[in-house]
């Protein structure tokens, strides 16, 4: 766990990835893929125009990048807000061990100014995960097969 100071000058301590439970880890990751299945629908491809200007508008040149424009966020139902915004209410609860001593029972009735500063907190915490400290010698390769396997499927034939 870790004391981090927020920029409302509040003390909040956070779990690191590493100490997540299992059900905790799978409650942020649901909630991960509801927010960005919500905003990839509405993400539309990003075009150069002649002047250099970013626009949505299809022209000769197109780049790699997305983005919602702005006119698509009337389309975006009080639902699908809930799943965007839930991403960031999702691991305030699951990352916050306690806001100044007390835990957060509800992220939205946190004021603004707290909620943004929690929620970067406990996004830069969750950023920061290893997916392995493990070096390549000390990975088991999954594909291998077991040494004394009866498994015909992954020798090879010739």
């Amino acid at each position: 766990m870790q004391n981090v100071v927020l920029s409302t000058g509040q003390i909040a301590v956070l779990r690191s990835v590493d100490e997540l439970t299992e059900g905790q880890s799978r409650k942020i990751e649901i909630a991960r893929a509801r927010s960005g299945a919500v905003i990839q629908k509405f993400q539309k491809p990003i075009y150069i125009d002649a002047n250099g200007e970013d626009t949505f508008d299809a022209t000769p040149s197109p780049t790699t990048r997305v983005g919602v424009p702005t006119s698509a966020l009337d389309e975006v139902s009080d639902e699908d807000w809930e799943r965007i915004n839930g991403f960031s209410d999702v691991l305030i609860n699951e990352m916050t061990v306690s806001l100044d001593g007390s835990p957060v029972v509800n992220p939205s009735e946190l004021k603004k100014s707290v909620y943004g500063a929690l929620s970067d907190a406990v996004s830069s915490q969750y950023a920061s995960k290893q997916v392995s400290v493990d070096g390549p010698d000390e990975k088991v390769n999954p594909l291998a097969g077991a040494v004394e396997s009866t498994d015909s499927s992954s020798v090879n034939p010739i």
